[in-house]
């Protein structure tokens, strides 16, 4: 795998956080990487511009920190064992295809960032899947945890 310097300085700058208060810490080490970068290419004395690579190091913490305003993270997951636990037996949660699942799984993100609710958005949506088998389902147990 070749890396570049800006890929060494991105993968320094990560190793930190995008916490406000890392961005020194992390802009010295992007420098401290690139050093060993442009040294361990074998340049000779090639001298090495202070101001640039400094620079270079912000914008590598910026571009990371850019980057981390827009990185989604998984908020929750559902499974067919969740349908049998509000109310679907066995046999009909395992009727729903991957396919299903994934479409449950959109939509109760969609409706759950709305709602709130998790188990009640979980049966109003897969009750919209099970519509397609001719079934619904009474999906009025809530799971104690």
């Amino acid at each position: 795998m070749v890396l570049d310097i800006a890929d060494v300085m991105h993968q320094a700058v990560t190793a930190h956080g995008p916490s406000p208060g890392n961005e020194e810490i992390a802009v010295q080490a992007a420098m401290h990487a690139a050093e060993r970068y442009i040294t361990g290419l074998g340049l000779g004395n090639a001298s090495i511009n202070m101001d640039e690579l400094r620079s270079a190091a912000i914008g590598a913490w910026n571009l990371y920190c850019e980057q981390a305003l827009e990185e989604p993270f998984q908020v929750t997951s559902v499974c067919r064992k969740d349908l049998v636990l509000i109310g679907a037996t066995k046999a009909q949660a395992l009727l729903l295809s991957d396919k299903d699942m994934r479409t449950i799984a959109r939509r109760m993100g969609d409706d759950y960032v709305i709602d709130g609710d998790f188990w009640t958005t979980l049966g109003i949506v897969s009750n919209r899947r099970f519509e397609e088998y001719d079934l619904q389902i009474d999906f009025s147990d809530t799971p104690h945890e």
